[in-house]
C-alpha cells in the first residue's frame, strides 16, 4: 500500500505493492516549493507563441491559445496524493481542458487511474504524478515513470490548461528544477522521452527545458496527437523521436560495446553528444543475456530476446541477445511472425539490438540485408544499451519536422547511410 501522506508533500514513498518495489524515499520538506526561479530566457522564448515557431522546412509547430502573461510566477510543485480522489477528479479534469476528448491513453479521465497508479503498474516501478498549483487550481501535469532497476526515468502525460499554453515554457522550466533536486537526491541515471515527430513543441520542451539531445528515431503508427485540443488522427507512419538526457555525464568508461563497423562513428558520435562514455573495441563479453521482466511491462521471453506490443502506439518492440540466441533461425521464425501481425494491423516493428554483445555486428547485419535501417541506440533505458533498427521510407524520414541539430543530423544520416550501403 501507498505511504498516506498529506498534500504538499515530495514525491511519495511506496513500499513493496508487487513484484518490483519503487525504492523512493520521502524526501525532507525543503524540495517541496520550487525554489529556483524559471531561466530568464523562457519569458523571450514563451511569449513567441508555438504556432510561430517554424522547422527547416519551414513547417509551424503547432498553436497556443491565449492566456497570462507568459513568464508567471513561481508555481507550487507537488506529487499528486494518490489517495486523494479530489486530486484525481481534478487531474482528470485537467486533461478534458487540455485534449478535449482525444488522447489516445484512456485512462487519464478515469479518476480511478491516479488513484492506483503507483499500483497498477502501467510501467516497471509506477507513475509518479507531479502537478503545479496556481491559488489552489491544477494548471500542468507532468508523469515521471521511474525503473528502479536501471535509475532511468521517462518523462511522459504532459498536460497544461489551455489558459497557460503561452507560459508552457516557463512552466516546464520549473517542473525541470524541482525534477532536478529530486533526480540528484535519488542519483538517477537518465531522463529520457518519446517525442512524435509531428509535434514539434514536444521536441522543443524537452532540447530546452530537459535539456536532452536526440538519440533514436522509432516508427510507431496508432495516433498523432499534439499538445493541443485537435482530434487526435490515426496515422500509419509515424515516428517517434527518442530523447535523453545523461544526469552524471562521464560515467561507465568500463562499459565496452561493439556497434557494427559501418554505424561505429555515429554511435560513438551519439554517445558524445549526451556525455556517456563507452568503450568502443572488440573484446570478449558475456554471452548470458540478463534483463529484468516486470510484470507491468508485459515482457514475454524467449532465449535471447524480448518482444512486446504496445497496442496504443501500434508498435512492436523486439530486444535481442545475440550471443544468447541458441538457434537464429527460430528468431528470424519470430521476426517473420511480428511482421505479419504487423502488416496485417498495419503496425510496426522496431529492433533493438544489445550493443554489449560482441555478436552485435553479425546480427545488424542481417537486420540490415532483411530491409532494416539503423536508426540510432538506447542508452541507460534498460540494462543494456541497444542499437536500434526499423524499416523506414526515404519519403518518411524526410518529411520529419525536426527542431534540433542532434534530430536534423541523425535524419541526415539514415538517409545517406542507407545509400552508402
Amino acid at each position: 500500500m501507498a505511504t498516506d501522506l498529506t498534500p504538499k508533500v515530495d514525491l511519495r514513498q511506496v513500499s513493496d505493492a508487487g513484484p518490483v518495489a519503487d525504492s523512493m524515499p520521502v524526501s525532507d520538506k525543503r524540495g517541496l516549493h520550487n525554489s529556483v526561479a524559471a531561466k530568464n530566457d523562457a519569458a523571450k522564448v514563451s511569449t513567441t507563441k508555438a504556432s510561430c515557431l517554424t522547422d527547416d522546412a519551414g513547417q509551424t509547430g503547432g498553436s497556443c491559445e491565449s492566456g497570462p502573461a507568459a513568464h508567471i510566477p513561481q508555481l507550487f510543485i507537488r506529487a499528486l496524493n494518490n489517495d486523494n480522489h479530489h486530486d484525481a477528479t481534478r487531474l482528470s479534469d485537467l486533461f478534458r481542458h487540455h485534449y478535449a476528448d482525444n488522447h489516445p491513453f484512456r485512462n487519464v479521465y478515469d479518476p480511478n487511474f491516479w488513484v492506483h497508479s503507483r499500483r497498477s503498474k502501467i510501467e516497471p516501478g509506477g507513475l509518479i504524478s507531479l502537478v503545479a498549483e496556481e491559488d489552489g487550481k491544477f494548471i500542468a501535469h507532468l508523469g515521471l515513470d521511474h525503473n528502479p532497476l536501471t535509475n532511468a526515468v521517462q518523462v511522459m502525460l504532459p498536460a497544461i490548461h489551455p489558459r497557460y499554453k503561452t507560459a508552457v515554457f516557463s512552466i516546464i522550466r520549473q517542473f525541470w528544477a524541482h525534477i532536478e533536486r529530486h533526480a540528484a537526491r535519488q542519483q538517477w541515471s537518465v531522463v529520457f522521452g518519446y517525442n512524435l515527430s509531428v509535434q514539434p513543441l514536444l521536441q522543443l520542451l524537452s532540447a530546452k527545458c530537459y535539456h536532452c539531445e536526440a538519440t533514436a528515431l522509432m516508427p510507431c503508427s496508432r495516433v498523432s496527437y499534439g499538445f493541443d485540443r485537435k482530434e487526435t488522427i490515426a496515422d500509419p507512419n509515424s515516428t517517434m523521436l527518442v530523447m535523453c538526457n545523461v544526469l552524471h555525464p562521464g560515467q561507465s568508461e568500463s562499459t565496452v560495446l561493439h556497434p557494427p563497423g559501418a554505424h561505429a562513428r555515429k554511435v560513438r558520435a551519439l554517445y558524445d553528444a549526451i556525455g556517456l562514455r563507452r568503450t568502443f573495441h572488440d573484446v570478449e563479453a558475456s554471452s548470458t543475456f540478463r534483463e529484468a521482466v516486470h510484470t507491468g511491462q508485459k515482457w514475454e521471453q524467449r532465449k535471447g530476446f524480448f518482444a512486446r506490443h504496445l497496442k496504443r502506439f501500434g508498435l512492436f518492440q523486439l530486444r535481442v541477445m545475440p550471443s544468447a540466441v541458441s538457434d537464429q533461425n527460430a528468431t528470424h521464425a519470430l521476426i517473420d511472425r511480428i511482421e505479419s501481425q504487423r502488416t496485417e494491423k498495419r503496425h510496426r516493428l522496431s529492433i533493438q539490438v544489445a550493443l554489449d554483445d560482441p555478436r552485435c555486428p553479425e546480427f545488424s547485419q542481417e537486420l540490415e540485408r532483411r530491409g532494416y535501417r539503423f536508426c540510432g541506440v538506447l542508452p541507460l533505458i534498460a540494462l543494456h544499451d541497444y542499437i536500434v533498427f526499423a524499416k523506414f521510407d526515404d519519403s518518411e524520414i524526410r518529411r520529419l519536422t525536426l527542431y534540433t541539430e542532434a534530430s536534423k543530423a541523425l535524419r541526415d544520416y539514415m538517409l545517406n547511410s542507407t545509400r552508402m550501403n
